[in-house]
């Protein structure tokens, strides 16, 4: 996709009098790499480090270091002034021209380097995203949460839409509507031949496979297992999706679904029935069903079969330290084992081996010394089942609560763990082997409900007068959690009694988050009518929710007179005005199939009036 360059850097007086005493300042201009890393409890982002893990479908952990360099925006800074090189046809050496041209000037002036999608041409697309990556979400609430992914852990995503500025680029990636800065994406027209993410079943199992690999350099296809094949999809063959939910057999017939609305399916193959894979969404306070001995297996097994790993992992023989912490702290032994298996790369990492550190907890590239000593491995898996998970992901009054599971970038933990998109699935995917290694001896032995809406309410008893708590009430911002999923442990007439995500006090009357997860008391109640069982048969799909309104001709998210102003111009001037194919269908307000004088009326009475559209 080609970029263009616009922007502007004003320059004050001040600026300018330290401009013209220049030749006696030798001026700090340097190249700096944004720092996105973070530890656990820092509030401006995901975990994020160096590195991240490709899991193939066998199971072996490979680790690939994030390339910053390529990956991440230079900027060059002096005493006064800031110029940001994104990227686009600009490079590193004319911006570092265009700032030293700075130190010339004698008066007030403008300059910058912004890049600007140039998509026009466009109408079904596959997004290449470029390095890490913040987003707006768009969920159509105007309640749209922040959000961070990673191109180089996963590389693409559908092409929605963009911004009639051509700043804003929307895509669709694990599951979210993400409004991404033009610099950080590529849109080029899909064909066959490009390089997009798919679902396949295999002797019975099913697999996503995704590309990898930091922009300008090869891509590499990776694969991790998802589940088991559902019944209404043929082995060997090909599915496309960027929810792992509803699978289609064709590209463009997915891009149609996600271009008319967030909720909108009917192409998909299985449009009613929805695909959820039960350990992503399994809440971490179930009890696993694997032994000890099973959890030994599997590290015996890996140790036997991966070349890089070996008898001085320190996974092995800890199935009973993992089994421990799930009784100490309420939280699922097995996907706690994903997560360390991910994290840790079968226990072979530095700090694994050095400190007994299966989970790269405190390590951030600026300071590796902050990574946590821990006397042992227990200690470990102790403090992350507790620290990190049970009083942390888990509170329901924590900032980063997004619900009781794996999840993707929607809902679930991979919210705010990890930019890589697909954490949440790498982790999931050890609990199918050791299900296969063990007699389908824990899988779907609970049953899982899926929240309809953003907001879930808990009850204290079946009757579900009395509210404890909801899934949005965290200590800040209330954000919605979608497709927020409950583990039910009972059933009665209206409503389904599941395990509570959050600590109860003593009386079950509300949240006490530091406290320790007790199965007698910690359970509440929810409604029957709020949710979906998974695996269900939907009788009907919800109203979808358009990514933009009819009206919204400058997909801006509101209706003003500066979308009349535009669909003035395009009728008027349309050689020199016109609009994308997404604009035309939001400028058709009166759905007769054109773009003319009488859509331009019935906006204008909208607008001046109420009138409906």
């Amino acid at each position: 996709m080609q970029m263009e360059k616009v922007g502007k850097v004003v320059l004050s007086l001040g600026m300018i009098l330290s401009l013209l005493a220049a030749y006696n300042v030798k001026n700090n201009i340097k190249a700096e790499e944004s720092d996105t890393n973070t530890i656990e409890e820092n509030k401006n982002g995901p975990q994020q480090n160096r590195y991240y893990t490709i899991i193939d479908e066998n199971g072996q952990v490979i680790v690939e270091e994030y390339e910053s360099e390529d990956d991440e925006p230079k900027t060059l800074e002096s005493n006064d002034y800031k110029v940001v090189k994104t990227r686009g046809n600009d490079t590193y050496e004319e911006a570092k021209k265009n700032v030293d041209k700075l130190k010339m000037y004698r008066s007030p002036g403008e300059y910058d380097i912004e890049a600007i999608a140039d998509t026009k041409d466009i109408q079904y697309g596959v997004a290449r995203i470029v390095g890490y990556v913040k987003y707006k979400e768009y969920d159509g609430t105007g309640k749209g949460r922040s959000g961070y992914t990673h191109g180089t852990s996963a590389n693409d995503a559908a092409y929605i839409s963009t911004s009639s500025d051509g700043k804003t680029v929307r895509v669709k990636q694990a599951g979210v509507y993400m409004d991404i800065p033009a610099s950080s994406v590529k849109v080029s027209e899909y064909t066959s031949n490009s390089q997009v993410s798919y679902y396949y079943g295999k002797d019975g199992n099913f697999y996503h496979y995704y590309y990898t690999g930091s922009y300008g350099s090869k891509s590499k296809l990776s694969g991790t297992r998802v589940g088991y094949t559902p019944s209404y999809l043929k082995n060997q063959t090909k599915y496309y999706s960027y929810d792992g939910h509803y699978f289609y057999s064709d590209y463009i017939s997915m891009l149609k679904d996600y271009q008319t609305g967030v909720n909108y399916h009917n192409r998909a193959i299985n449009a009613s029935q929805p695909y959820y894979n039960y350990y992503q969404y399994l809440s971490f306070r179930a009890t696993t069903h694997f032994s000890a001995a099973n959890f030994n297996q599997l590290i015996d097994n890996a140790i036997k079969n991966y070349d890089n790993v070996d008898d001085t992992t320190k996974l092995k023989n800890q199935g009973q330290a993992l089994l421990n912490a799930q009784t100490k702290n309420g939280i699922n032994a097995s996907l706690m084992l994903g997560v360390t298996i991910n994290e840790s790369a079968w226990g072979m990492s530095y700090y694994a081996k050095d400190r007994n550190n299966l989970f790269g907890i405190g390590a951030v590239d600026s300071d590796p010394d902050k990574a946590i000593r821990f006397d042992s491995v227990e200690e470990c898996f102790k403090y992350f089942s507790y620290n990190t998970i049970s009083s942390g992901y888990l509170n329901g009054m924590d900032w980063r609560y997004r619900g009781p599971h794996l999840g993707d970038k929607l809902s679930g933990i991979n919210v705010q763990y990890a930019s890589d998109p697909y954490w949440g699935e790498k982790a999931a995917s050890f609990s199918y082997t050791l299900n296969d290694n063990n007699s389908n001896k824990d899988y779907q032995k609970y049953d899982i409900a899926i929240s309809k809406k953003g907001e879930l309410d808990f009850y204290k008893d079946e009757a579900t007068k009395t509210k404890i708590y909801d899934s949005t009430s965290t200590s800040t911002v209330n954000y919605y959690v979608y497709e927020g999923p409950a583990t039910i442990i009972g059933t009665s007439s209206n409503s389904y009694k599941v395990l509570s995500d959050t600590v109860l006090n003593a009386k079950r009357t509300g949240q006490n988050a530091k406290g320790y997860f007790d199965i007698d008391r910690d359970y509440v109640y929810i409604k029957k009518a709020d949710v979906n069982l998974r695996g269900a048969i939907h009788s009907n799909s919800p109203d979808p929710t358009p990514t933009y309104k009819k009206g919204d001709v400058n997909m801006d998210g509101k209706i003003t007179t500066s979308d009349l102003l535009k669909l003035e111009k395009s009728i008027v001037y349309p050689n020199t005005n016109k609009l994308n194919n997404t604009q035309i269908v939001l400028a058709d307000v009166n759905n007769d199939g054109k773009v003319d004088s009488r859509d331009l009326l019935k906006l204008e009475k909208h607008l001046l009036y109420g009138t409906a559209l």
